[in-house]
């Protein structure tokens, strides 16, 4: 029984693209076989063009370490500008905010704390296509693990689905 190419549309309405996008991709382009770095470029150049997309989300919603001197440089503007924002809530009364986005600012220090080696340089893990593939595929996991709350038979083909080939692909 294929599921996936009847409730394509029903899908895609589940997942949002900032958080899922990697199955949105593969389902949009079903047919076409992906490699792990061409589904990553395609988040890049998705992230690039969507300036009001958060650097922040990027690095911590993603499971791939991608660590280099550029994303912690942005996101140390990102805490910047969120503890300024932090100043005018607190100016204007508004703890509830103030509190919201003193959590954000923790979290992110928390980032690049771990970025960060003994001496304070960036670290930059080396990686491998192995362990950059199975992050991919892990990212794409999470995504199915929502749809498998609506539908648990829709979530295992599509686990099977990517199980089947060398390259991330669904038919």
């Amino acid at each position: 029984m294929n599921q996936i190419k009847t409730r394509k549309n029903e899908i895609l309405e589940l997942l949002k693209r900032e958080n899922d996008f990697y199955l949105i991709t593969l389902l949009e382009n079903m047919g076409k076989g992906y490699s792990a770095g061409e589904l990553f470029e395609n988040q890049l150049k998705y992230i690039k063009n969507n300036e009001e997309i958060a650097i922040f989300e990027l690095v911590l919603e993603s499971k791939i370490p991608l660590i280099n001197r550029k994303i912690v440089y942005s996101v140390q503007r990102e805490i910047n500008r969120l503890i300024q924002r932090k100043a005018e809530f607190v100016s204007l009364k508004r703890d509830d905010l103030a509190k919201e986005t003193d959590k954000t600012i923790k979290y992110l220090a928390i980032f690049l704390k771990k970025s960060k080696d003994k001496y304070g340089k960036t670290k930059i893990p080396t990686i491998s296509r192995t362990s950059f593939r199975n992050a991919i595929c892990e990212d794409i996991y999470i995504s199915i693990e929502k749809i498998e709350l609506w539908d648990v038979a829709l979530a295992e083909e599509l686990r099977e689905r990517l199980k089947k080939t060398p390259t991330i692909h669904i038919d």
